[in-house]
């Protein structure tokens, strides 16, 4: 939300407290916009109307947050780590995956792929892998991630060509709510919320390269040409 929204949000805070017979002065009024205030107003009120139809008293602010559907980025990051778990026992390394959080997509991409994930002891998997893949997801959860980490995840049928004349992706659901409501996007699909452009150093070293050279040759026949161009008329 931004300032311009304040004045809705105080109408919606003011219709909360009268519903759950409470006072709303001004020290109230700013917790609650200091707690709520990176939410998109149309959550803040989504979450506020359930908690009016849903709950016997005022609802502290993380309570708004829950009713909307907002989770922590720890709490995404336990969430996404439990359906990766629950995929691999379900689907296993051969079948390719792609999963509708595409942080998860990316995360497992950062960690060496699907296959790389299903074939870790269960009990690495349990206790370094899930520290290693919370970190990292919560990591691309906050900067972002590039869209060709998004890509779905071969599996070993695909990756050793076994049966399949094309690829078949299993899309699996992770359950939990866009998140943009952490990133603070108000707009676009699933997919584009997660998107950021990628900077000139994380270009590939021969990209860089062949524009190097490329910066070189123009610059080269722009030197050849100042020089025919400048030569003196014969006196």
């Amino acid at each position: 939300m931004t300032s311009d929204d304040k004045p809705e949000f105080a109408s919606v805070m003011t219709a909360m407290c009268t519903a759950f017979g409470k006072e709303l002065d001004e020290a109230i009024l700013e917790a609650y916009w200091m707690a709520l205030e990176d939410m998109p107003l149309e959550d803040f009120k989504q979450g506020a109307k359930k908690c009016l139809r849903e709950d016997e008293w005022m609802p502290k602010p993380g309570a708004i947050r829950r009713s909307a559907g907002v989770l922590s980025p720890d709490a995404r990051a336990m969430m996404a780590f439990e359906c990766v778990r629950k995929s691999i026992s379900t689907h296993g390394a051969y079948v390719s995956v792609n999963f509708d959080d595409p942080v998860i997509t990316a995360t497992i991409r950062n960690m060496g792929g699907w296959i790389e994930l299903c074939r870790l002891p269960e009990d690495k998997f349990n206790t370094f892998t899930r520290k290693d893949f919370e970190k990292i997801y919560k990591t691309l959860l906050e900067s972002g991630i590039k869209e060709s980490s998004m890509e779905y995840l071969p599996g070993i049928h695909e990756r050793d060509n076994i049966g399949y004349s094309a690829p078949i992706v299993q899309l699996i659901e992770a359950g939990m709510p866009l998140a943009h409501k952490l990133l603070g996007d108000g707009g676009g699909s699933n997919k584009n919320r997660y998107l950021r452009e990628p900077s000139v150093a994380e270009k590939p070293e021969a990209d860089r390269e062949n524009e190097g050279r490329a910066a070189l040759h123009r610059l080269l026949e722009k030197g050849f040409s100042m020089e025919e161009g400048s030569s003196e008329p014969d006196s």
